[in-house]
């Protein structure tokens, strides 16, 4: 395994792990502290997010990608396009209104 095939190996598991604490707080709530855990779901979430923004900085510095700044206008396309699908799922009963 070379060095980049390690760097994109632990982007995967962050991505992972990112994904794993989501659900977590989607089945147990934000708020909830698990059995074994210091951090709540939230603050997990935050730093599974940060861990993962910490690889990304080393594949930049290592130049397995380019370095790239925030592009403000592809995150707020992709919150339309949310709000766009939200919308919709609202409509056909997918998510409930409360």
């Amino acid at each position: 395994m070379t060095k980049n095939e390690y760097l994109l190996t632990l982007l995967a598991e962050e991505c992972a792990e990112l994904s794993q604490t989501a659900s977590k707080a989607l089945r147990f709530t934000t708020k909830k502290i698990g059995p074994g855990q210091k951090l709540n779901n939230e603050q997990r979430i935050a730093q599974e997010f940060f861990d993962l923004i910490a690889i990304v900085e080393l594949l930049q510095e290592n130049e397995v990608i380019d370095y790239f700044k925030v592009d403000e206008q592809s995150i707020e396309n992709k919150k339309n396009k949310v709000a766009k699908y939200m919308k919709y799922s609202t409509k056909i009963g997918v998510i409930k209104e409360t």
